[in-house]
């Protein structure tokens, strides 16, 4: 007990004063004691040829996708699949700077068409074949993104290293304004953004759901996806799990906790957050976005 209470003391001591140093060790562990299932699969090791279609999910940054990768993963696995999260194996490892991006062949050696979900997937060539695979959208309104990337980044997150840190500090020096207008954050969140609309939006047999009609009704977005996915009757105590986890959580439209990685989830707050201008800027930076997932100007 004494032992178990030092290590809490030394963790939250190296969490205020030394973040980089837990991150580090993070990516220490992803490489010798976590994702034994994640490397076992790189290596060919693990196969699962009677398994559903495997899985893609797309989407983008502060858009719920932690949750919604988990409710993928628990959903898939009871239909008879395993879940390998190679997203998330390469973000701990360290190999992950960003979004990555795969041409057609390397895609097509990685993701085995049976059996499998891989987690949030990267940003795919156009001529990579998503027919054998069964594919997740999700999309947020992107003005409410940055605002939420603003948050995430300014107050939420433990840095992970020095950059982190500086970038940080400065997102919250300089305040939301400054922050929303920053090319390479509008790149980059426009950038995913353009390619989930472009590959995947309206496609036939493509699960596209936005993150405003998840949050509005995650009772009918969990039935929809899980159907989707292959889970029948059987799967009817993990849905309702699944959904009373979400309404237990607080939903979008609760309380605002600046400290929080999950802060708020209200959709259109950046009218709210954000001076007339700077969200007038904002619509028409991502006109065109928002004009091909629907969303209101």
């Amino acid at each position: 007990m004494l032992e178990n209470r030092a290590l809490l003391r030394t963790k939250e001591l190296l969490r205020k004063r030394a973040p980089w140093v837990l991150y580090r060790l993070g990516r220490l562990a992803s490489g010798t004691v976590l994702f034994r299932r994640e490397r076992a699969y790189l290596k060919g090791k693990l196969t699962n040829p009677g398994g559903p279609p495997s899985v893609l999910f797309f989407t983008t940054i502060r858009c719920a996708s932690q949750r919604t990768d988990s409710v993928i993963s628990r959903l898939f696995e009871a239909s008879g699949g395993v879940a390998v999260n190679l997203a998330k194996y390469e973000f701990h490892s360290g190999g992950r700077k960003g979004m990555p991006v795969w041409d057609a062949d390397h895609a097509s050696r990685i993701l085995q068409p049976k059996g499998f979900y891989f987690g949030t997937g990267p940003i795919i060539a156009p001529d990579f074949d998503i027919s054998p695979y069964r594919v997740v959208v999700v999309v947020r309104d992107p003005r409410d993104i940055m605002v939420s990337f603003f948050y995430s980044l300014a107050h939420a997150h433990t840095p992970s290293d020095a950059k982190f840190a500086r970038d940080a500090g400065e997102a919250r020096e300089k305040g939301i304004e400054w922050f929303v207008r920053q090319p390479e954050r509008l790149a980059m969140v426009g950038g995913e953004l353009r390619d989930r609309l472009e590959k995947y939006w309206g496609r036939e047999g493509v699960f596209a759901w936005r993150y405003e009609d998840m949050m509005r009704d995650y009772r009918g977005f969990v039935e929809k996806l899980a159907e989707y996915l292959g889970v029948g009757e059987e799967g009817r105590d993990l849905r309702e799990e699944l959904i009373e986890e979400q309404e237990g959580g607080g939903g979008a439209g609760g309380g605002e906790n600046v400290l929080s990685h999950r802060r708020s989830g209200k959709a259109g707050q950046f009218r709210e957050k954000l001076e007339p201008e700077t969200a007038e800027f904002l619509t028409e930076e991502f006109g065109e976005l928002l004009d091909g997932f629907g969303y209101e100007r």
